[in-house]
Order: structure tokens, then sequence, then C-alpha cells
């Protein structure tokens, strides 16, 4: 794993500033060892 591999263009508005207000329709993406996506 390399530092760049964290450098890359994240857009504000795709950066939650504050929690839904309904906790139970938040989402959470995961990435696994095998690098497939869960959400």
């Amino acid at each position: 794993m390399q530092l760049s591999d964290f450098s890359f263009e994240l857009p504000d508005e795709l950066i939650a500033r504050y929690p839904l207000e309904t906790r139970s329709a938040s989402r959470l993406l995961h990435l696994d060892a095998k690098g497939q996506y869960h959400d």
C-alpha cells in the first residue's frame, strides 16, 4: 500500500457534514480484502 493510493479528488458535496435524522437511513461502503464493494 502506498500513500499515493489515498490521493484523490473528493468533492465537498459528497462529504457528510451532519448525520441523517433517521440513523437507519445512513449507509457505509465497505471494501473487502478481495477488492469487492459491499454497502
